[in-house]
């Protein structure tokens, strides 16, 4: 070492950095004399190579930069992170996770041997493409386009599909009216897709057509007195309409309400009604005509009666028809044969 006591030297070649000196001794010969020289050398540290790489990568995968040195104090390498175009006080180890553009360096520090030195590499995270179908329908297909049962949005293959970015994945999730957007995630990876709208919006009619009164809902094979008996089917998407095995028309109902009446009998209506997405209903409920609650013939109407039936006359005398025959009332008659009667009071 260079200023050390000459009792230092050695043949052994220094190889650590610092300042040395060198002495070249020569031994006394016959025709020469001993001679001894020195000159001083310096070893400087060495400037390592150093190269860092980084592939581009997706939006919820995990990347790592490949580090490349000779330096002995690679270990004590440190990575660190910045967006492209912040200054460098805004390094940090965290490693990017959103969509941008990033710079990585990584900072070799000094050694006994080596010099410090720091590298950079500039990488992007980017949104994994969506596929060319993002999900598929998964739904009972009706008629017209329509879907009779909820609907789920199922993912493709390879894929999860979620409703809300970097939220919960599945093979499927449930549509509904307000969903506008979904996100895929690639299963070999966990690449994230951006927002994928929703542009073609399934239709989706779950209810069947319903019947209803001015009293409320109407049940199947019921009975009702009246005179006339207002039907409202409700479905807004009623296209088809039929009574008894005839169609009506629908461009005739105002608010998509019918009126039926039994006469002065008794009739049974069968209705059937359909809407677009081809769910049916069908209802059979029988009207009777009010007189018939308490059976009390009323005047001057031509009524269908039917034989073996018990009706009631009013108090008073009354013929039938054409019949001149007088008959006193007050009392519970019945007709020889099912017809059309008409009684009328005579006193």
């Amino acid at each position: 070492v260079h200023g050390a006591d000459d009792s230092t030297y050695t043949t052994t070649k220094p190889v650590d950095v610092g300042s040395y000196t060198a002495r070249y001794y020569v031994p006394e010969t016959d025709v020469y004399s001993a001679v001894t020289a020195t000159t001083t050398f310096t070893i400087n540290k060495k400037t390592p190579t150093l190269t860092i790489n980084i592939n581009d990568s997706y939006v919820g995968t995990t990347y790592n930069p490949t580090v490349t040195t000779d330096s002995d104090a690679a270990s004590g390498a440190v990575i660190e992170y910045r967006e492209k175009g912040a200054p460098d006080t805004a390094y940090s180890s965290d490693k990017p996770t959103k969509y941008g553009e990033y710079v990585v360096r990584v900072v070799i520090p000094a050694s006994d041997t080596y010099y410090g030195t720091s590298e950079t590499a500039e990488f992007r995270i980017s949104y994994l493409e969506s596929p060319e179908t993002a999900f598929e329908l998964n739904g009972t297909e009706g008629n017209n386009g329509y879907y009779t049962s909820d609907v789920e949005l199922k993912a493709p293959d390879g894929y999860e599909i979620s409703s809300t970015y970097n939220g919960t994945y599945s093979a499927s999730i449930p549509y509904d009216e307000n969903l506008r957007n979904v996100y895929l995630k690639r299963t070999s990876d966990g690449a994230l897709t951006a927002a994928i709208a929703i542009v073609n919006r399934p239709k989706i009619d779950t209810a069947a057509p319903s019947f209803s009164s001015s009293a409320g809902d109407i049940e199947n094979k019921s009975i009702h007195y009246a005179q006339n008996f207002d039907v409202s089917i409700t479905d807004p998407n009623l296209t088809s309409l039929t009574i008894n095995g005839n169609p009506v028309d629908l461009t005739t109902l105002v608010g998509n309400k019918i009126t039926l009446s039994p006469g002065y009998g008794i009739k049974t209506f069968t209705i059937i009604a359909e809407d677009l997405a081809g769910n049916t209903s069908k209802i059979e409920f029988t009207l009777m005509a009010e007189w018939l609650f308490n059976r009390v013939i009323p005047e001057d109407l031509l009524l269908p009666l039917t034989i073996n039936e018990s009706y009631n006359l009013a108090a008073g005398e009354w013929t039938v028809n054409d019949d001149t025959t007088v008959y006193n009332g007050g009392i519970s008659i019945y007709v020889s044969e099912t017809g059309d009667y008409t009684f009328t009071k005579v006193s």
